[in-house]
C-alpha cells in the first residue's frame, strides 16, 4: 500500500499534457493525385514551358534513384513507375529534390507520406471521409473529399475534377508532442528515484522471511524422508511379488499357452497392468485370422486357435497335449506337412482340401535367450490366390495367343528403346525371329534410314507422353510393301514416369488403294463436271445462236411468201414474183445448210462420220469453190486470188470430194466473213510431195482480216465455240464449222493448223495424201450412157402429208410421168397388190406414216408372190439423213434413199439411174 500511495502523484502528472492538434493544413489534388493547390503554392506541380513535359515532383528517395539510374527523361521513366508503393513515414524524400525546393507534389510518388494512400482510397469512387494514421507514435486525423465535376474530360472519373485533403500541420503536430516528451522524461526520472528506494526496503524484508522459512522446512524434511524410506521398502516388496507373477504368466504365453490370461481380481495399478496384458493377448490371438497351431518340441499340440479347431472340427481340450500329426489336415510324411518341410528347408506344397486350397507354414518358437521351445504352424487359405493365378495364366495364354497370331505388327520397347517383345509378324518385317530381336535397339534391327525414323518416332511418342499416330509405307524383308496405320502408346508407372512403349501397326493397303481410287474418281468426276458445265454453257450459247440463225432465214422465207401472195393478188409482174422465189430459195438453202451442220456435228460427236471415195478433177473442185466464194468477195470489194501449183500431171484424184469441198468452202467463207472491205484473201493449192500412186497436196487459206487472239485459239476448234459472244453478234454463225472441218480433215488422214495474230489476219492450212485416179468421174459413173426417156413411166407415190405429195408431183410434172398417190403404207401395199404385173415402174415411199410405216410397207411388197414384187425399184423419202438410216433403208428391201427437202438434181439422178436399170432388165415388148 505504501508503494501505491507513493506512485499515485506521479500518474496524476500525465493529465497536464498540452493539446497536440492546434494547426491544420489543406491540399487540392487533381483526379490523378497531382497537387494543384497548396498553402505553400511554390509546390504546385507544373509543366516545362519549352518541352511541355511535366516538371519533376517531390519523389521518394528510392524512386528518384531508380530514375537517375535508368538514364531516361522523367516523362518516359514515370510512365512505368509503380504508384503508392508501400507508403510509410519511415521512408525519406530525395535529398536532392528537397534541396532544390521548387518541386511539385504528386500524391502517387510521395511514398514517405502514408496519408496519401488514405486520401486516394477515400476519393476513388467519389464522396468524402476521414481517417487517422500513426505519426511519430501518435495518431493524426486526416480528411478528404472528392470535387464533383463530371463533365468534359473529367466525365469518366468518379473523382470528377479532383479532391481536397485536410490534416493537422506537421510542425504544429510535432510541437506539443515534443513538449509532452520533455514532461514525461522529467516524470520518469523522479519516479525512478522513488522506486529505487522502495525496492531496497522490500529486498531487506524478503531476505528475513526466507531465512525463517528455510529453518522450518529443514526439520519437516528430515522427518518426511524417514517415513518415505519405510513406505518405499514395503511397496517394493509388494511390487516385486506382483511383477514376478506377471513375468511367469508372460513366459507361459510366450512358450505357447496362448489361452493363458491373468484375470486379476484386484484393480490397482498392477491389476490394470494385468488386464492390459490380457487385452494384448486377446489382440494377438485375434490377429491370427487363419488357422494357427503351436507345437512343442515333442510334436504335441500346446495351443490351437478357433480357426484351426474349426478346420479340423475339434475342441481345444481335445487337442492340447495330443500329437500334431493326428490333428491337422496336412498328411504327415508328405511335401504338404509344414513341420517336415521346415526340417528339410523346402516350401510346402498347396493342398486341396474340401474344394479349398491350403498351404502351411512352420517357424521356430524361442524363449528370451533364443532357445527353441517349439513351433508355430500357420495354415493359409490360398484359394483366392490360386484362382487368381489360374485366371492370370489363362489371360496370359490368351494374350500370348493374340500376340503370336495377330495379323497386326506388335512390339514392346523399354524406356531406352530396346525391344523387349515382338510378335512373329514384326519378326517377318526384318527377317529374324522374335528371340533374335529381343533386347536389341532399333539400330540393330533395321537398316540405318529406317532405324533413324523408328527411333525418331519412339522419342516423339515418349516426349509428348500421348499416343503417336502415323501412316507409313513399310518394306518387308521378302521385298513386298504395305501401307500401315501405326500407333505408339507410352506406358507409365504410378509416379507418372515412362516405363515402356507399346506399338501396333495394321495393314491398310487395301483401304489406301480404295481411297486413292476414290480420289482419282473424284478428280475425274470434278473434271467431268467442269467439262460438262462448260459444254452446257457452250451448248446454251449455241442454242441461242441457232435460234438467231434459224429464225433469220425463216423470217426471210415467211416474209417473201407474204410479199409474193400480195403481189399475186395485186397481179404483180412475173419478174417480181421470181425475185421473191429466188430469195425464198436462197434462205431455204441457208436453213438447210444449218441443219446439215447440226447433223454433221451430231455424227462427229457420236463417232459415226463416214467418208466415201470418188474420183474428181481437182481443178474443177477448185473452180466450183471459187465460183461460190468470189461473189461474196466482190460484194465486200475483197481481193480474192487463187493458185494451183504442181498438179498439172495429175488431172484426177480420189477422195471424198464433197467433204473436201465442204471444208474449203467453210474456211473461205470464214475468211470472207472476218475480212473487212478492201481486204485480201488468197487460196492456194500446191503439191508438196509424191509417192507411188499418191500425191501430198496442201491447202492454204490466208486473209488479212481481224485475226484471232491467243486465248481464242485454245478453243477455236471445239464445238459450239466461236471466239466469244461478241463474234456471234457481230458476224453470225453457229460455231460448228471449224469443228466439223477439223474432224473431216482428221478422218481423211490430215491435220488442220492455224497461225494468227489479232488485227493481222489468219492462215488456215492442211495437207492430205490423195490417191491418183485413172478415169474421170463421168466415165466411172456412166460409161457409154445415153439419156433416159421418162415420159409414160408410172410411179406410185406414198406419203401421208399432202403438201409433200404436191411438191413431188410438181417437181416431176414436166417429165410426162403418170403418178398415183397413196396416203399411207397400207393403201400403198393394197394399190400395188391390186395392180397388174409390171404396172408400176418405181415406188417413192415415205418412211414415217400412220397405220403402216415405209419400212413395213416395203417388206410387205417384197413378200408378195408375184414376179415384179421383188424387182420394182422402191426409193425412200425421209428427213432421216444419217448413214445408218440409209443402211436401214437398204436392209428393208428398198433400192435408194432421198433426204427431205428433196433436191431436184438428186431426185432426177435417182430416177434416171433406177429407171435405166429397170428398162435394161425388162424384156422388150
Amino acid at each position: 500500500m505504501e508503494f501505491v500511495d507513493r506512485l499515485t502523484p506521479m500518474l496524476e502528472r500525465y493529465t497536464e499534457l498540452p493539446d497536440a492538434f492546434e494547426g491544420n493544413y489543406a491540399f487540392i489534388w487533381d483526379h490523378k493525385g497531382r497537387s494543384i493547390c497548396h498553402p505553400r503554392h511554390h509546390s504546385i506541380a507544373g509543366y516545362d514551358a519549352v518541352s511541355g513535359d511535366p516538371q519533376v515532383p517531390w519523389l521518394e528517395e528510392h524512386i528518384y534513384e531508380e530514375w537517375q539510374d535508368s538514364g531516361k527523361s522523367y516523362a518516359d521513366f514515370i510512365e512505368d513507375a509503380p504508384t503508392f508503393q508501400a507508403q510509410s513515414n519511415s521512408k525519406k524524400p530525395a535529398a536532392e529534390l528537397t534541396r532544390r525546393g521548387l518541386v511539385g507534389l504528386d500524391c502517387r510518388y510521395l511514398n514517405f507520406a502514408p496519408q496519401c494512400t488514405g486520401w486516394f482510397d477515400l476519393t476513388k469512387n467519389g464522396g468524402s471521409g476521414s481517417f487517422r494514421i500513426p505519426w511519430s507514435g501518435l495518431w493524426k486525423l486526416n480528411t478528404a473529399a472528392a470535387i464533383p465535376y463530371y463533365t468534359g474530360q473529367y466525365g469518366k472519373s468518379p473523382r470528377g475534377f479532383g479532391f481536397v485533403a485536410v490534416g493537422a500541420g506537421l510542425e504544429d503536430f510535432h510541437r506539443p508532442a515534443m513538449g509532452t516528451q520533455a514532461t514525461l522524461e522529467n516524470l520518469v526520472e523522479g519516479t525512478d528515484k522513488e522506486l529505487s528506494a522502495l525496492a531496497e526496503d522490500t529486498y531487506q524484508a524478503i531476505g528475513q522471511n526466507l531465512w525463517q522459512t528455510a529453518m522450518r522446512l529443514s526439520a519437516s524434511t528430515a522427518f518426511m524422508s524417514v517415513l518415505v524410506i519405510l513406505v518405499a521398502i514395503w511397496m517394493a516388496s509388494v511390487f516385486t511379488r506382483r511383477i514376478a507373477q506377471m513375468v511367469r504368466g508372460i513366459s507361459r504365453f510366450r512358450a505357447g499357452e496362448r489361452q493363458f490370461r491373468f484375470h486379476a481380481p484386484v484393480k490397482d495399478e498392477m491389476g490394470a497392468l494385468s488386464d492390459s496384458f490380457d487385452g494384448l493377448a486377446d489382440s494377438l490371438v485375434d490377429s491370427d485370422k487363419g488357422p494357427l497351431s503351436i507345437v512343442d518340441l515333442s510334436g504335441n499340440l500346446v495351443y490351437m486357435n478357433e480357426a484351426g479347431l474349426a478346420l479340423i472340427g475339434k475342441r481345444l481340450e481335445d487337442v492340447v497335449g495330443r500329437p500334431y500329426a493326428e490333428n491337422t489336415i496336412f498328411p504327415p510324411g508328405t511335401s504338404f506337412c509344414p513341420l517336415e518341410c521346415l526340417a528339410r528347408g523346402v516350401e510346402p506344397e498347396v493342398l486341396l482340401h474340401n474344394d479349398r486350397y491350403y498351404q502351411g507354414h512352420a517357424e521356430k518358437l524361442t524363449d528370451g535367450q533364443g532357445v527353441a521351445t517349439g513351433h508355430l504352424v500357420h495354415t493359409a487359405d490360398v484359394t483366392a490366390i490360386i484362382e487368381e493365378q489360374k485366371r492370370i495364366e489363362q489371360q496370359r495364354a490368351l494374350l500370348e495367343a493374340i500376340f503370336v497370331n495377330s495379323p497386326d505388327i506388335l512390339w514392346y520397347q523399354d524406356s531406352e528403346g530396346n525391344y523387349q517383345a515382338v510378335n512373329p509378324r514384326f519378326a517377318s518385317l526384318v527377317g529374324k525371329t522374335p528371340e533374335q530381336i529381343r533386347g536389341l535397339p532399333s539400330s540393330a534391327v533395321f537398316p540405318p534410314e529406317e532405324a533413324a525414323r523408328a527411333q525418331a518416332n519412339f522419342r516423339a511418342a515418349i516426349e509428348s507422353r500421348v499416343p503417336l499416330y502415323t501412316e507409313e509405307k513399310v518394306s518387308f524383308a521378302d521385298g513386298h510393301t504395305e501401307h500401315m496405320d501405326i500407333v505408339r502408346l507410352p506406358r507409365f508407372n504410378a509416379k507418372g514416369e515412362v516405363l515402356a512403349l507399346l506399338g501396333v501397326a495394321r495393314d491398310v493397303s487395301q483401304r489406301v488403294a480404295v481411297e486413292k481410287e476414290l480420289r482419282h474418281i473424284q478428280t475425274e468426276l470434278e473434271a467431268a463436271c467442269v467439262t460438262a458445265n462448260k459444254a452446257s454453257e457452250a451448248k446454251s450459247s449455241f442454242l441461242a445462236r441457232m435460234s438467231h440463225e434459224i429464225r433469220t432465214p425463216m423470217n426471210a422465207i415467211i416474209g417473201m411468201v407474204n410479199i409474193a401472195r400480195k403481189k399475186l393478188h395485186a397481179g404483180g409482174p412475173p419478174d417480181e414474183l421470181l425475185t421473191c422465189a429466188n430469195q425464198i430459195e436462197i434462205s431455204s438453202r441457208h436453213l438447210l445448210g444449218l441443219l446439215n451442220d447440226i447433223l454433221d456435228i451430231s455424227k462427229i460427236e457420236a463417232g459415226r462420220i463416214e467418208l466415201s471415195e470418188d474420183s474428181f478433177a481437182l481443178h474443177k473442185l477448185v473452180d466450183s469453190v471459187e465460183n461460190i466464194i468470189r461473189p461474196r468477195c466482190d460484194e465486200k470489194n475483197i481481193t480474192f486470188t487463187v493458185s494451183v501449183e504442181g498438179l498439172e500431171d495429175a488431172p484426177y484424184l480420189k477422195a471424198d470430194s464433197l467433204r473436201l469441198r465442204q471444208v474449203l468452202i467453210n474456211l473461205l467463207g470464214n475468211a470472207t466473213k472476218f475480212t473487212p472491205e478492201l481486204g485480201k484473201i488468197h487460196f492456194r493449192v500446191r503439191q508438196e510431195d509424191k509417192r507411188e500412186g499418191e500425191r501430198l497436196v496442201s491447202f492454204l487459206v490466208r486473209d488479212n482480216g481481224v485475226g484471232i487472239s491467243d486465248e481464242m485459239l485454245k478453243t477455236l476448234f471445239q464445238p459450239f465455240e466461236q471466239g466469244g459472244s461478241h463474234i456471234s453478234r457481230a458476224y453470225g454463225g453457229t460455231g460448228l464449222g471449224l469443228s466439223i472441218c477439223k474432224s473431216i480433215i482428221e478422218h481423211m488422214g490430215g491435220k488442220i493448223s492455224v497461225t494468227s495474230a489479232e488485227g493481222k489476219g489468219s492462215d488456215f492450212s492442211f495437207a492430205l495424201w490423195l490417191k491418183e485416179a485413172k478415169n474421170s468421174p463421168e466415165e466411172e459413173a456412166r460409161p457409154g450412157a445415153s439419156p433416159v426417156k421418162l415420159a409414160g413411166k408410172r410411179i406410185l407415190l406414198a406419203d401421208d402429208v399432202e403438201i409433200n405429195r404436191i411438191i413431188v408431183i410438181e417437181q416431176l410434172s414436166h417429165l410426162g410421168l403418170d403418178i398415183d398417190q397413196a396416203s399411207d403404207g397400207t393403201e400403198a401395199v393394197a394399190m400395188f397388190a391390186e395392180s397388174p404385173e409390171n404396172f408400176y415402174d418405181l415406188i417413192l415411199m415415205d418412211l414415217q406414216m400412220p397405220k403402216m410405216d415405209g419400212y413395213a410397207a416395203a417388206k410387205a411388197i417384197r413378200a408378195m408372190d408375184r414376179p415384179d414384187a421383188g424387182a420394182v425399184p422402191i426409193v425412200a423419202l425421209t428427213a432421216y439423213a444419217f448413214k445408218e438410216d440409209v443402211d436401214l433403208v437398204l436392209a428393208s428391201g428398198m433400192n435408194g434413199h432421198l433426204a427431205k427437202p428433196l433436191e431436184n438434181d438428186k431426185l432426177m439422178e435417182v430416177l434416171e439411174t433406177l429407171l435405166r436399170k429397170d428398162r435394161d432388165s425388162r424384156p422388150a415388148t
